[in-house]
């Protein structure tokens, strides 16, 4: 996965959280599931980072569209 879309994933997830105004893990893999970046917020749940993580995978073992 090219690294600037990946940064541009990540941008896009901090900004709807921040509009929401929650406190996010968030994962960014690639086609195989594979962690590319990874952020977590300041203040979320303690099991938001395992979460995040099997989410990301879940969407990408299903082929969920991408958002």
């Amino acid at each position: 996965m090219d690294p600037d879309m990946s940064r541009s994933m990540l941008a896009a997830g901090e900004k709807k959280a921040m509009e929401l105004g929650i406190r996010v893990a968030i994962c960014v893999v690639d086609a195989g599931g594979n962690i590319v970046m990874f952020e977590r917020r300041n203040g979320p749940q303690l099991a938001s980072t395992v979460i995040a993580q099997g989410k990301a995978y879940t969407a990408v073992a299903r082929r969920a569209p991408r958002r």
